[in-house]
């Protein structure tokens, strides 16, 4: 009986405590126009965020959030009913207020009880001063605040040079243009600044600052750098790629950030580029088992998804073919041989495609056989159509169909739609591919 007494006042006093604990962090909110309504308090993460709350406001529009234990820090979200919504910046300072009201929810928000969040807003606040002026054109507006800016940021840099709003004034600067004008550049000095910004952003860039994880600047930085500045060919691509990840290998959370974002980035494979990179980061780190925390169904979608690129990635050697000439005998793409090989699918009842044909027969005419070789792959059997056009317009392409279907031309190239047009080497490896004759044609070997 005395045991059962004193195990239930035990666990009574630990109730206790825990129902007593003060919080570690406070946020008050006050919003007036907003009354009875709600807030939702969101932390950033890649390109999105993560609801942490649904903060509750009174019918004076007044409410708080609190947690026991210390928030992340990092870039908070604000979000109100009408979607609007303010960035709000938390490192160690986790007590603090704001007011605001609906007549112009940032223009008069205020934070008082902590410098960070509350300098955070003023950068934001200069910044969107700076595009006012800008796209109003006011020339003596933008110089004046771009100067009140940089001594903005000379302040933070000087007195708050550890925190985290210096960290992010420091990324926020990586892109930053140079100031050579364009009129001034050569071929030869834009390369070596392109050079020189490159080695600059990735010397800078905060592989150890697991602050900035929580914020969509983050994201945004990365994704300039891989889908706008560096050149766009595969090879460049992975090569970046293995070297930010190698780089970050020395903090897991950061590794995780770059995987994640780099799976997020190229998974859509919006080109053929990004095709064979999404192909390389899946073999060479998540189906290898250098990123061992990936959820097994996430592996074998994944591995289901490599399967159905790797045949037609850029690089890829195609298979030899079984084709079927206008008279029906049979052919085989290794029949063919040229320095530049392109092959054009198409269908006669298409309207695109009888003018991509065209156009592409007064292209190849200057083209002897040896450069250049167009091989014309009607993608239906029914015959009837296909060499009525051929023998209306006269040309020099191998022109083939597939009647029994022995090759999934669709699914084996991925093509969506035609035109379509793959463009291989002499070595019969993918160079390029696309909808456009573009896509190929600057591709062609010399």
């Amino acid at each position: 009986m005395k045991r059962c007494y004193f195990l239930g006042l035990f666990f009574l006093l630990q109730g206790y405590i825990a129902f007593s604990q003060k919080p570690v962090a406070r946020i008050d909110f006050e919003i007036r126009g907003m009354a009875n309504s709600y807030l939702l308090l969101g932390l950033e993460n890649l390109d999105r965020q993560i609801i942490l709350n649904t903060i509750r406001l009174n019918a004076q529009g007044e409410g708080f959030y609190e947690s026991k234990v210390r928030l992340q820090a990092g870039i908070y979200v604000v979000t109100f009913p009408n979607q609007k919504y303010f960035e709000l910046l938390i490192d160690n300072e986790q007590f603090f207020t704001i007011y605001t009201d609906t007549i112009d929810i940032f223009e008069n928000l205020v934070i008082t009880g902590a410098e960070q969040p509350a300098l955070f807003l003023k950068f934001q606040k200069l910044r969107r001063s700076l595009e006012k002026y800008r796209s109003a054109k006011d020339s003596t507006g933008v110089f004046q605040t771009q100067e009140k800016l940089k001594a903005f940021k000379d302040s933070v840099a000087s007195h708050l040079s550890s925190s985290l709003l210096a960290a992010y004034l420091r990324l926020y600067d990586l892109t930053r243009q140079l100031s050579t004008r364009p009129q001034e550049l050569t071929l030869e000095s834009f390369v070596r600044q392109q050079q020189e910004r490159e080695r600059n952003f990735i010397r800078n860039f905060p592989f150890d600052d697991n602050r900035l994880l929580h914020s969509r600047l983050l994201y945004e930085q990365l994704s300039y750098f891989f889908n706008v500045f560096i050149p766009q060919h595969p090879d460049t691509l992975i090569s970046r790629m293995d070297m930010f990840l190698a780089q970050a290998a020395r903090n897991e959370a950061m590794y995780k950030y770059l995987l994640a974002f780099f799976n997020q980035n190229f998974r859509h494979c919006r080109t053929p580029a990004y095709e064979k990179v999404y192909v390389y980061l899946a073999e060479n780190y998540y189906l290898n088992g250098k990123a061992p925390w990936a959820d097994p169904r996430f592996l074998n979608l994944l591995q289901k998804k490599v399967d159905e690129l790797k045949p037609s990635v850029m690089g890829v050697k195609v298979a030899n073919l079984p084709l079927v000439l206008p008279d029906d005998k049979p052919a085989m793409l290794y029949d063919y041989n040229a320095e530049n090989i392109i092959l054009f699918f198409w269908d006669p009842d298409c309207g695109t495609c009888r003018n991509n044909y065209l156009q592409l027969v007064e292209k190849a005419r200057p083209f002897k056989r040896k450069d250049l070789l167009i091989i014309a792959i009607y993608m239906h059997s029914n015959k009837q159509p296909w060499l009525e056009f051929l023998k209306k317009y006269n040309n020099n392409f191998i022109n083939v169909y597939d009647p029994l279907k022995k090759n999934d031309f669709a699914k084996l190239f991925r093509i969506d739609r035609v035109p379509f047009y793959v463009l291989l080497n002499s070595e019969k490896q993918i160079v390029a591919k696309g909808n456009m004759l573009d896509s190929v044609w600057g591709q062609l070997r010399k």
